[in-house]
């Protein structure tokens, strides 16, 4: 099983990004900032750093994934000058680098996606007036819209209902589109996101769901690994998990 995560957009994505080992066979990130992950590690509430971040993709344990512009120092920056989302000199030219070492390989570590169908979609579905722009109405008048989508709505401007529920469903498709390029099976979202409309907007079932991301501790995680031990089910998961403590024990000395 493969699990996808926006991680950037998700409040609990680092400190429960150890837990999630312990049941995916890998872990699809998409567009990781080196920036948010430091913030996260200096206030504890991540075991990771991004020294270990990379070494956990060149292992080949988990992958990453972000649109080529993300890979672009020069584009990246015009679009994020300021802010947590800028470009990281050496996390992300590792990581451009790795992308271009595997550009050919079947299971490249990083990957540099095209562009989404997200606004082609979301213009197709409010001509039409379909099911899937109904749903995103729906969210929008009730004010049920995820976090992510708030955020880059108040980051447009944007006050118009139609111009709201375009943009739900733009987001919402290149989503479901960047998932499908992981070959994720599984997803893991914001606690309160609505799984069952977003399955209808994307014609996704709505089973395919991980649960809501939340915190664990060190302390929950080795006991996690003291369990899987007993069990017999340590392997790549206890190498894992053993590489980022290992590390945090080396970054506090």
């Amino acid at each position: 099983m493969k699990v996808f995560l926006h991680i950037n957009e998700l409040e609990g994505g680092w400190p429960s990004f150890p837990y999630l080992s312990l049941f995916a066979e890998q872990i699809a990130l998409w567009s990781p900032s080196a920036h948010i992950l430091e913030r996260e590690f200096v206030n504890g509430r991540s075991i990771l750093n991004r020294n270990t971040l990379l070494d956990l993709v060149n292992e080949g344990l988990i992958t990453v994934q972000g649109r080529e512009q993300w890979f672009d120092k020069s584009s990246r920056n015009r679009k994020f000058a300021e802010g947590e989302l800028r470009w990281h000199d050496s996390f992300d030219s590792e990581l451009r680098r790795i992308a271009k070492a595997d550009e050919h390989a079947p299971t490249p570590r990083v990957f540099m996606a095209p562009e989404g169908s997200g606004e082609k979609f979301a213009t197709e579905q409010f001509e039409l007036k379909t099911t899937p722009f109904k749903v995103a109405r729906r969210l929008v008048t009730e004010n049920r819209i995820p976090r992510n989508v708030q955020m880059n709505i108040e980051l447009r401007g944007l006050e118009h209902r139609d111009d709201k529920v375009k943009l739900l469903m733009q987001i919402f498709k290149n989503h479901e589109d960047a998932r499908i390029m992981s070959e994720s099976t599984i997803t893991c979202e914001e606690e309160g996101f609505p799984t069952a409309e977003y399955a209808e907007i994307v014609d996704r079932k709505a089973t395919e769901w991980g649960g809501s991301a939340s915190s664990f501790t060190e302390e929950k995680i080795r006991s996690f690994i003291d369990l899987a031990e007993q069990i017999g089910r340590i392997d790549t998961k206890g190498k894992f998990l053993n590489l980022m403590l290992d590390t945090r024990v080396k970054e506090e000395r």
